[in-house]
C-alpha cells in the first residue's frame, strides 16, 4: 500500500485550515504542517489532529525554501502539496488515493497535476480553472525553485514525466476579490526583490505578468507576458494562461486592432483547438466591422518619437492608419514590431495631401489626427473617449483640444498654449487643405461644428523644441517659398512667413510680414494673438525703442480687450521704463483675465510659459512699495514655476543675507533638489554675487572645499589667519628648495631678498650643505 503525505505552509491560516485538515486527513498517512510565524490560532487548531507533525520554519521570503523544507520531513511515497485554502470536494476523495495506487507502478513518474477551479469565496463565482502540479514523488532530486510562484524541478532540470488525474476536482479559495490585491503586491515585490538581487529570472515572467494584470497595470502586464512568451520556455499546466492574461491586458490597455489581431493569430497557431482563442477571434472580427476611433498619423524618420505615440495612441484608437512620406531611418520596423500596418504615400511637398490619404484609409467613426511627436496626457484618455462618445449622438463634428507646446531640451518647460482641431467625424465632406500649416475646412465652405473641449483634455506637443525648430522653420520657408512663387503671395502667408523669420532670429522679416498679416485684416482661427505677440518680441528683440514696442502692445490690447497676455507685456515694459504706478495698474488688469472661469479660447497664449516672469514683476513691484513679504512671496511661486530663474533667485537671497544660515538652506532645500545640477544653478548664481555659507554649502555637494575657503565663508578669522601662516610656511619652503635645486647664485640672492629673517638663515644653511654635498 502506498503511504501518502500531506504537506502545507501556513501563516495565520485559522480561517481554512480546519477544511484542509479534515479534507487531507481522510487521504494521507501523515501531515505536514510548517508555520511561518502565525500570530492567530493556527497552530492550535493543527495540533488537535493526531497525524499532524507541527515545524516551526523562520520566513525569509522565500516560498521554496519552505516548502522544500516540508518536502524533507515527508516520509511518505507520495506527497500531497496543496495550499491552506486549497481542498478536494468529499465525494473524490476515495479516487484520489485510488489514481494515485495506480501511478505508483511507474517508476518514472515524479508529478501528477490536478485541475484546479478557482472560486471567489464571498460570491462563490468561479473565476477560472487551470491544471496544477500538486501530487509529488517523495524524492530528494526533486525540489522548488522560485521565491514566488515556485516550480518543481528534478536535479535542476525541467519534468517531464507527469501524470494528470482528470476526474477529481481541486477547489481554491485563496485569490477571492477581497484578498487578491494584497497577495499580488507581497509576490511582486518578492520576485522584484529577488531579480534586484540575482538579476532577471525569466521564470518569474509569467507570474509578473499576472500579478500586474491583477492590480491593473495593463502596460507592464503586456511587457511581462511578450517577455515570458520570447523565452520560449513553458509555464506548467498553465502553457495557456500566459496567452489569456496578454490578451485580457492588451484589450483593457485599448490596443490596436492590428496589436490584437497579430497577438491572436500567433496564439492561435500555437494552441489551434483553443475555444477561448477561437471566440476571441470572432469577436475581434465582429469589433472590426464597427471601428469606432481611427487614429491617423504622417511620418518621415520619426524613430525618436513613433514609440512613444503608438504606445499613447493605442488606449484611446480602434485602428491606427500610420503613412510613411519616405522614411530612411527605422520608423517603419518600429511601427510594424508594434503590430501596426504602414502604408506608404510619395512625399509631394503637400502635407494636405498626405493627410487626405490618410483620412481616405480610416473606418471609424471619428478621427484623431495628431503628429508622431504629440500626444494625450495618459490621465486623459478615458475621459476623451467619453466626450467622443458624448458628442457623437449632437451635430458636432469636431472637438479642440487644449496643446502645450513644451521644450524637452529645457525640463519640458512650457513655451504656450491655445486650443486646436485633433479629434473630427469620419465626414468625406472634410478634409484638410494647404501644402503647409494645413488646416481643416468643409467642402462647399460650410462651416464645420466645433465644440471647445474643458481643460481637463491636453495635448503635449515636444515637435517645436529649440533644438529642432531651426531645421523645421527652413523646411517650411522652403516650401512657403515654393508655394508662393507657383500660386503667387497671398495673406494667408504673411502669418506663415512672420513666424518662419522669427524662428531663424531674422527680426526685420518678422516684423514686416506680422505687420503685413495685420494690416490684411484676414483672419485666421487660433493664431491672431500670435502674430502680435510674434511682433512684439521681434521689436524687443531687434532693439526697437520702447515707444514703439508699447505702440505694438497697444494694438494688441484694443484687438484682444479680454486677453491677458498682451497686459502683461505693457506691465513688462512699463516696468522697463521705471513707470511703476502703470506696471502695477496694467498687471493687476493681467491677473484679472488669467485664470477666468471657463475662458477658453483658440487663441496661442504665452501665459504658461511667462509665469516666472509674472511673478518676477509682481515682486520687483511689490518691493517698490516696501511690502517685502509680498515680494519674498511672489519670488517664491517664481521659482516654483522655474527654479532656474537667475534673477529671481538672486532678488530673492538680498532679502535674506541678514537671516541665519539654516533658515536660507531651508528654503532653498524646499525649491531645489540636492542633486548636482540644482547645487550647480545655486553656486553659478551665487558665484557672481556672493560667496558666504550659502553658496559654500552648496559648493561642498560637489566640490572639494579648502580649510581657508571654509573659514572665510564662515567669517572665522582667527582661522583664516592660522591658514594663511600655514599656506606662507610652504610657499617660503618652495621658494629654498626650488633655489637650491636652481644652483643659480642671482636666484638665491632675490629669494633671500623676499624671504623673512629666519628663512633667510635656513637658505643659507641649506646652501653651505648643499654645496659640500655637490
Amino acid at each position: 500500500m502506498v503511504k501518502i503525505s500531506a504537506c502545507v505552509i501556513v501563516k495565520n491560516e485559522e480561517e481554512n485550515l480546519p477544511d484542509w485538515l479534515r479534507c487531507m486527513n481522510d487521504i494521507a498517512d501523515e501531515l505536514i504542517i510548517v508555520d511561518t510565524g502565525s500570530t492567530d490560532n493556527t497552530k492550535k487548531i493543527a495540533k488537535s489532529f493526531s497525524k499532524v507533525k507541527l515545524y516551526d520554519f523562520t520566513w525569509c521570503d522565500d516560498f521554496a525554501a519552505a516548502k522544500n523544507f516540508a518536502l524533507s520531513k515527508a516520509t511518505g511515497d507520495w506527497i500531497l502539496f496543496l495550499d491552506a485554502d486549497e481542498y478536494f470536494n468529499k465525494k473524490d476523495l476515495g479516487r484520489i488515493r485510488e489514481n494515485i495506487e495506480v501511478l505508483n507502478s511507474n517508476n518514472k513518474l515524479k508529478i501528477i497535476m490536478f485541475n484546479r477551479i478557482n472560486v471567489d469565496k464571498q460570491s462563490n463565482k468561479i473565476q477560472g480553472d487551470a491544471y496544477i502540479v500538486r501530487g509529488i514523488k517523495n524524492d530528494s532530486r526533486i525540489r522548488y525553485k522560485g521565491k514566488v510562484h515556485e516550480q518543481l524541478f528534478y536535479n535542476d532540470e525541467e519534468i517531464t514525466d507527469i501524470a494528470v488525474i482528470p476526474n477529481v476536482m481541486l477547489y481554491h479559495t485563496g485569490y477571492s476579490e477581497t484578498i487578491v490585491e494584497d497577495k499580488l503586491k507581497r509576490n511582486l515585490k518578492i520576485m522584484q526583490e529577488d531579480m534586484k538581487l540575482n538579476g532577471e529570472n525569466p521564470r518569474y515572467f509569467a507570474s509578473m505578468a499576472d500579478c500586474y494584470y491583477g492590480l491593473g497595470e495593463y502596460e507592464n502586464a503586456i511587457i511581462w507576458a511578450h517577455k515570458f512568451i520570447d523565452t520560449g520556455l513553458v509555464a506548467l499546466g498553465s502553457e495557456k494562461q500566459v496567452y489569456y492574461t496578454l490578451l485580457a491586458a492588451m484589450q483593457k490597455a485599448r490596443c490596436s486592432y492590428q496589436e490584437l489581431e497579430k497577438c491572436l493569430l500567433e496564439s492561435i497557431e500555437k494552441f489551434p483547438q483553443d475555444e477561448v482563442l477561437q471566440q476571441e477571434r470572432q469577436a475581434l472580427l465582429m469589433r472590426k466591422k464597427d471601428v469606432f476611433i481611427s487614429a491617423c498619423v504622417i511620418v518621415k524618420n520619426e524613430e525618436k518619437n513613433i514609440e512613444n505615440y503608438l504606445k499613447r495612441i493605442k488606449s484611446i484608437a480602434d485602428e491606427i492608419i500610420v503613412i510613411d512620406t519616405g522614411s530612411t531611418d527605422n520608423t517603419i520596423k518600429l511601427a510594424k514590431n508594434n503590430g501596426v500596418f504602414v502604408h506608404s504615400f510619395k512625399w509631394i511637398n503637400d502635407f494636405a495631401a498626405a493627410k487626405n490619404f490618410a483620412l481616405e484609409k480610416a473606418k471609424g467613426k471619428w478621427i484623431i489626427f495628431l503628429d508622431a511627436d504629440e500626444y494625450f496626457k495618459s490621465e486623459c484618455v478615458e475621459q476623451l473617449v467619453n466626450y467622443i462618445k458624448k458628442y457623437d449622438i449632437t451635430k458636432i463634428e469636431a472637438l479642440a483640444c487644449k496643446f502645450l507646446n513644451i521644450d524637452s531640451d529645457k525640463d519640458n518647460k512650457i513655451l504656450n498654449t491655445f486650443y486646436q482641431v485633433r479629434v473630427f467625424r469620419n465626414d468625406k465632406n472634410i478634409r484638410y487643405k494647404g501644402q503647409i500649416h494645413e488646416r481643416l475646412y468643409k467642402k462647399n465652405n460650410e462651416k464645420i461644428n466645433i465644440k471647445i473641449l474643458p481643460e481637463d483634455i491636453e495635448v503635449i506637443h515636444t515637435g517645436y523644441s529649440s533644438a529642432i525648430m531651426q531645421k523645421k522653420a527652413k523646411r517650411n520657408l522652403e516650401l512657403l517659398q515654393k508655394e508662393i512663387i507657383e500660386k503667387g503671395e497671398q495673406s494667408h502667408h504673411y502669418y506663415y512667413l512672420a513666424d518662419c523669420y522669427f524662428s531663424l532670429s531674422d527680426y526685420e522679416k518678422s516684423i514686416y510680414y506680422s505687420r503685413k498679416f495685420i494690416d490684411s485684416g484676414l483672419q485666421m482661427i487660433g493664431v491672431e494673438t500670435n502674430v502680435y505677440t510674434r511682433l512684439i518680441d521681434s521689436l524687443s528683440l531687434a532693439n526697437y525703442p520702447v515707444e514703439k514696442i508699447l505702440e505694438a502692445v497697444e494694438l494688441a490690447i484694443k484687438k484682444f480687450s479680454e486677453i491677458p497676455d498682451f497686459y502683461f507685456m505693457k506691465s513688462f515694459f512699463l516696468l522697463r521704463e521705471k513707470n511703476y504706478i502703470e506696471a502695477e495698474k496694467y498687471l493687476n488688469i493681467c491677473f484679472k483675465y488669467w485664470h477666468v472661469a471657463d475662458r477658453r479660447e483658440f487663441a496661442i497664449s504665452i501665459m504658461e510659459n511667462v509665469r516666472e516672469q509674472i511673478y518676477l514683476v509682481a515682486g520687483i513691484l511689490a518691493e517698490t512699495k516696501g511690502l517685502d513679504a509680498l515680494a519674498i512671496n511672489f519670488y517664491i511661486k517664481g521659482l516654483e514655476q522655474d527654479k532656474y530663474n537667475k534673477e529671481v533667485l538672486v532678488r530673492l537671497y538680498n532679502f535674506f543675507l541678514k537671516r541665519p544660515v539654516k533658515v536660507v538652506i531651508n528654503m532653498f532645500n524646499k525649491l531645489y533638489l540636492s542633486d548636482i545640477k540644482d547645487s550647480k544653478f545655486i553656486i553659478n548664481t551665487l558665484d557672481e554675487y556672493y560667496h558666504g555659507e550659502v553658496y559654500y554649502f552648496y559648493y561642498k555637494k560637489i566640490n572639494k572645499v579648502s580649510k581657508l575657503d571654509e573659514a572665510v565663508a564662515q567669517k572665522n578669522f582667527e582661522c583664516v589667519v592660522e591658514n594663511l601662516k600655514n599656506d606662507l610656511v610652504n610657499i617660503y619652503k618652495k621658494i629654498i628648495l626650488k633655489s637650491i635645486e636652481a644652483g643659480n647664485s642671482d636666484l638665491i640672492k632675490t629669494a633671500y631678498v623676499i624671504l623673512p629673517i629666519q628663512y633667510r638663515v635656513v637658505l643659507n644653511n641649506a646652501y653651505k650643505l648643499f654645496k659640500q654635498v655637490t
